[in-house]
């Protein structure tokens, strides 16, 4: 369980890049429907201009399209270039806060949004679906940030003080160093033969001038 993270890593991005293209498709099709609708007075009849869309739409297309932008690279350029900047723990650590906080705000501006208008209609079930979906995401990237961070100041406190900058998967959390390294090659004495320490020195006598 040293590698917890390095294990969770990938379904999670996987998860939350699939949630974020849900999220931006929902949200993106509401925001058009919900501009159709017009206004109507007390007896049902439109009264010709259409309902001002919410702001939450927006705020969910924004941020399904960061998370995108930011964790597919994150997963194509640690497959493909070992070491990079974008795989350090310290990069992914601020990327994946940002990017919960940002989840969070999008799934509370939808939850405060209230109920949808009963002129609505069927695009009721994509408000309430892009809401559950924003709340998801938002939990499956905060578990994994504290479990990152959680075991990346453990292993730092064990004396690998350059957790920070090495990639998830190349970290032994639990060793005290990354898993990369490798040990100092030993030799087995010879039997019979004396430590080094223990073999005497001769020196040569002195010469008379």
């Amino acid at each position: 369980m040293n590698n917890l993270p390095a294990l969770a890593r990938l379904p999670v991005f996987g998860v939350a890049l699939l949630f974020s293209l849900i999220v931006l498709g929902i949200d993106a099709d509401y925001d058009h429907k919900y501009s159709k609708i017009h206004q109507i007075d007390l007896l049902g009849f439109p009264i010709g201009d259409y309902l001002p869309s919410p702001s939450f739409p927006k705020v969910g297309i924004a941020t399904a399209v960061l998370t995108m932008v930011s964790l597919g690279p994150m997963l194509v350029i640690d497959l493909i270039r070992k070491g990079s900047v974008t795989s350090f723990i310290a990069v992914e650590l601020g990327s994946i806060g940002f990017l919960w906080v940002m989840w969070l705000a999008t799934a509370g501006d939808t939850a405060a949004y209230g109920s949808c208008p009963s002129s609505a209609g069927s695009i009721c079930s994509e408000f309430q679906a892009a809401e559950a979906f924003s709340f998801l995401t938002w939990l499956i990237l905060m578990a994994y940030w504290i479990l990152l961070l959680t075991f990346s100041i453990m292993a730092h406190m064990s004396g690998n003080h350059d957790v920070w900058m090495s990639a998830v998967s190349d970290v032994s959390f639990t060793s005290g160093g990354s898993a990369a390294t490798q040990p100092a090659t030993s030799y087995p004495a010879v039997p019979g033969e004396k430590p080094m320490h223990e073999i005497p020195v001769s020196y040569p006598p002195p010469q008379n001038v």
